[in-house]
């Protein structure tokens, strides 16, 4: 599971990108794209609190409605 979120960051963020300002972050889980259903929220929401809890590693997830070109 871990490898597929690190790949998944590695796609969402290119690296010759210019930074955009970050939204404030309200926990694990932002999704200001809307693009994550209740469910899938809340089972990545208990796959990273299970994460941190292992470990103490913190992952957030952020999504955004457009990286503005």
């Amino acid at each position: 599971m871990l490898n597929w979120l690190v790949a998944f960051l590695f796609i969402i963020f290119p690296f010759s990108a210019r930074a955009l300002d970050v939204p404030q972050l309200k926990g694990r889980i932002n999704d200001y794209a809307s693009i994550l259903s209740p469910e899938t929220a809340q089972k990545l929401e208990v796959a990273l609190s299970a994460i941190e809890s292992s470990d103490s590693t913190q992952i957030v997830i952020l999504t955004i409605p457009s990286l503005e070109g």
